[in-house]
Parts: C-alpha cells; sequence; structure tokens
C-alpha cells in the first residue's frame, strides 16, 4: 500500500511540472508547424502521410509521429497546446513505466527513487513538454525493455509482439533508435538459439515470427514510401554513416574515448543537475559497478548503454542532444543497480536522504530553466495582426530574426485562418510583412535602409534558398509591437529616404 501511495505522488508529481504553464514553458516552431500542416493538409485532401519530417541530416523517418499528433490535434481542433499536452502525458506514463521496470529488477524503494529522480529531471522535463518527434522515444524504449524481461524472465513469449511493435515504432521517430532494433534482432536470435534443444522452441518460433511481422506492420507505409523511391533515404543514411562528408557533417574531431565520456556524461547528467565532475564519478561508478555485479539483466543493461554510446560514436557530425534520447533510460537503471547495494549496507533512511539531495538540485534547476517562450500566443498574435492588416489584399511574409530555421510555425496559423502569403520570390504583392521574434530587433530606420536583410524562410516558399530581401525597394508603413515580436508593414515603392528615425 505504502509502494501505491508513493508512485501515485510520484506520477501527480511529474504530471505537475510536464503541464505547469504549459502554453508558456512549451516551443512553437517551425518543426511543430510543419508536422500541424502535414496533417492538417492529409486531412482535408483525404490522403495518408507515408513519412516522417526531414531530419537534420536530410533523410525521413516513418510517419509514426504524425499519426501519434494527429489524434490530438483532431479532437481539439488543431490547438497546438493539445500535441503538446499529449506528450507530457506520455512523458508521465514514462515515468510509471519507468517504475514497473525498476520494481522488477530491484526493490520497490529504489524504483520509486529513481522514477522520483526521472520524474524531476529538468532537461527531461523540458523535452517531455514539446511537441516533437524525438520526445516519446524513451517511452518506447522502456516499452521494449518491459517486454524482453517478459519474454526472458516471465516465459511470456506472446510479448515478442510488443517487442516487435516497439521497435517499429521507435525507428520511425529518429533513426538513432535503429540501435534497438539491432538489440531486438539480436536478442530474438539469442532466445532462438537457446531454446533450441527444448520444447519452448516451437512458442518462440512462432511468436518471434509474430514480432517480425508486427514489426513490418507497423513500418508498411514507410515501406512502400521508400519502395517507390528505390530506397533513397536508407541509402542516403548508410552511405552518410560509412562515408561522411565533412561538408555536410561539419561535426567534431576529438579522439573517441573523449567523445564516449562526453556522451556518457551527458546522458547522466539527466539523474541529477550536479557539477560535470560529480557527474562523471556517478556514471563510472554506476558502470563499473554494474559490470561487475552479477545480476544478469543488470550486466545486460550496462553492455547495452555502452554499446549504444559506441553506436552514437559512428556519426560524425553534431551530437545534438535529442540524438541521445534513446539512451535516456539506462542511466536512470543503472544508478538504480548501485542504490540497491547501498540499501543492503546503510539504513534505508540515508538512502532516501540521499535521493531528497538530488531531488533539490533538480528542483533548483527546474526553477532556473523555467524560460517562459510565449511561442504559440506570439505566433497568434503575429499572424492575427498580418491577416488584419492584409484586409484581403495579396501580401508576403517572412521572418528576419528567429529561434526557429523556418517559418512554418506562422504558416501554420495562416494555414488555419485559410490564409496564404504569397511567395516571396513571386512579386505579385505590394505589401510585405517583416517579424521578428527575438530580444534584439532593428528599428524601423534601420531596417528600411539595408539592401540585403536575411530572412528565415522555409525551402518550398523561397525556391530552395534562403533570400536577401532589398529593403530599400520598400517604404515602412507601420510596427505593431507585442508578446516579444515586432511585426513590420512595408508597402512597395518609396526608398528609404521617406523613412525618418
Amino acid at each position: 500500500m505504502r509502494n501505491r501511495y508513493a508512485i501515485v505522488f510520484i506520477l501527480l508529481a511529474a504530471a505537475f511540472f510536464r503541464l505547469y504553464r504549459i502554453t508558456e514553458f512549451t516551443e512553437f516552431l517551425g518543426d511543430q508547424g510543419s508536422a500541424g500542416m502535414v496533417i492538417y493538409q492529409s486531412l482535408q485532401e483525404k490522403t495518408v502521410p507515408l513519412a516522417g519530417p526531414v531530419i537534420s541530416t536530410g533523410q525521413r523517418p516513418g510517419p509514426f509521429f504524425y499519426y501519434l499528433s494527429a489524434l490530438p490535434l483532431v479532437l481539439f481542433r488543431f490547438n497546438p497546446i493539445a500535441p503538446a499536452v499529449f506528450m507530457a502525458l506520455i512523458g508521465m506514463c514514462t515515468v510509471y513505466l519507468l517504475y514497473l521496470l525498476a520494481s522488477k529488477l530491484f526493490t520497490p524503494a529504489v524504483a520509486a527513487g529513481i522514477a522520483f529522480l526521472y520524474a524531476l529531471s529538468p532537461p527531461i522535463v523540458v523535452q517531455d513538454r514539446t511537441w516533437w518527434n524525438p520526445t516519446t522515444i524513451p517511452f518506447l524504449v522502456l516499452l521494449l525493455l518491459i517486454a524482453m524481461h517478459k519474454v526472458a524472465s516471465e516465459k511470456k513469449y506472446e510479448y515478442f509482439l510488443l517487442v516487435g511493435i516497439t521497435t517499429g515504432l521507435a525507428v520511425q521517430l529518429h533513426y538513432t533508435a535503429l540501435f534497438h532494433v539491432i538489440s531486438g534482432f539480436i536478442f530474438t536470435v539469442f532466445m532462438i538459439v537457446t531454446s533450441l534443444r527444448t520444447d519452448r522452441i516451437r512458442r518462440i518460433g512462432l511468436w518471434s515470427l509474430v514480432g517480425v511481422l508486427g514489426f513490418i506492420f507497423v513500418l508498411s507505409p514507410f515501406l512502400y514510401y521508400e519502395s517507390a523511391r528505390s530506397y533513397k533515404d536508407l541509402k542516403d543514411l548508410i552511405l552518410l554513416v560509412l562515408y561522411p562528408d565533412p561538408a555536410r557533417l561539419p561535426g567534431v574531431t576529438v579522439p573517441v574515448w573523449q567523445m564516449w565520456s562526453d556522451v556518457i556524461v551527458r546522458v547522466f547528467v539527466r539523474i541529477a543537475a550536479l557539477p560535470t565532475v560529480i557527474v562523471g564519478i556517478l556514471a563510472a561508478a554506476s558502470l563499473v559497478h554494474a559490470l561487475l555485479n552479477r545480476k544478469k539483466w543488470l550486466m545486460l543493461i550496462s553492455l547495452w548503454f555502452l554499446f549504444g554510446i559506441a553506436f552514437v560514436g559512428l556519426y560524425k557530425g553534431t551530437l545534438f542532444d535529442h540524438y541521445l534520447y534513446f539512451l535516456l533510460p539506462f542511466p536512470f537503471l543503472l544508478f538504480g543497480g548501485m542504490l540497491v547495494s547501498f540499501e543492503k549496507r546503510i539504513p534505508r533512511v540515508f538512502l532516501y536522504g540521499f535521493i531528497v539531495c538530488l531531488t533539490v538540485f533538480d528542483l533548483a534547476a527546474l526553477v532556473r530553466s523555467g524560460k517562459v517562450f510565449n511561442d504559440i500566443q506570439r505566433t497568434q498574435m503575429a499572424t492575427g495582426e498580418i491577416i488584419r492588416q492584409a484586409a484581403d489584399h495579396r501580401f508576403a511574409f517572412a521572418l528576419i530574426s528567429s529561434r526557429s530555421f523556418s517559418d512554418l510555425h506562422y504558416r501554420y496559423y495562416f494555414l488555419m485562418q485559410q490564409e496564404e502569403p504569397e511567395a516571396l520570390a513571386d512579386g505579385v504583392y505590394d505589401t510585405l510583412f517583416l517579424v521578428c521574434e527575438t530580444e534584439i530587433c532593428p528599428t524601423p530606420y534601420v531596417l528600411a535602409q539595408q539592401n540585403a536583410v536575411s530572412v528565415v524562410c522555409y525551402d518550398y516558399y523561397c525556391e530552395w534558398n534562403y533570400p536577401n530581401l532589398d529593403m530599400t525597394q520598400w517604404r515602412f508603413i507601420r510596427s505593431v509591437e507585442g508578446n516579444g515580436t515586432i511585426v513590420y508593414t512595408f508597402s512597395r515603392g518609396t526608398s528609404e529616404r521617406d523613412v525618418t528615425p
């Protein structure tokens, strides 16, 4: 009963920190706008997306992210906060799955402790309230681990189906999850080989085949898409890893051991917001303990984690944090294994005190990292103001300063209002709106003097180039400021000399 109360408290804490003021804290930029537009247009055209959003290296994974996001968007009339809340709820479920798996591997007290640390981890809280395709990878990884435990330890071979489905879904969220596809394949082969001379081989063979079919089934839309393109994305991905192009991957050139240690620390820092040196010591102690431990699952988890580090080391470009999401549950499990050893040697009150100290660091970091973006309100305000000023006339629109790499979060709201700005290169418009959404924006006088203003624009609307605009050919009309955004209105025909400082 006590454990039940503990996990309820932990889940409530996880929900609170993920949902508190989520409208202000969540990001809504070009990636989110792009996903919303694809889903909306697919519904309007009665089509089904067969491939997912383009990743940073230029390939497309499967379309599962679109299918996952469609449900909250449709239910809440394409309000972009709905999928962000949905992601936060999945993050809360991830906390429960971590507790569930840890309670099978360790003690209930240790399981509750590492679940609490996961629930309050500042980087994980931030990522869990973001509507983005890598966000739900840790949830699927934990489902995979639970399914494998069910198969190997509890002899419930029907969970092979869950092994196949989770790996098929995870790889559609980001290609780094290919590592778990390889792991799932090795696990299946191992279970078959070790059961060849037993009476379980028929059941294992049957259910492993069902798992493979489940994997293929959830990937079938993407496989159909790739087959029509001669598997271009998969070939490009393989070539990118085997023959990296320095022009496309301007990454770091550091020794392998240094890259591995950096990645280990970057993943382990999720446990607690501690100084890097302490995190490194904690990581080394957890890994050494796991490798020397006689518990096969703890040793398996440590090897899985280390091979995962080696896997991302094959990539020669910059390792962004979201590339490592497929490893996030492992540091908590490794740390939990070490806590079990402490639990047997020290009074439990000291163990609880240690976990409380770590959560204090996390809570302090959560307060410091509570950056308010107000992306949704800002985008709504700017697009509403542009539509009001345009008044059914042709107009073009561009971002001149943004945290985003595209302007699709604005085009999403234009689409919701059945408005479509003209392409910048078309020149069939007489009104131009520029939007600055950063803290430092140029004055209208300075802006109007520029003959090469670089704008952030989605490739499709800018003929595959981010254009430079000659503002000396435009006359400044007005600027409207609100929610950290400035909307500049220009009309065609007069140079900057007509603008007074």
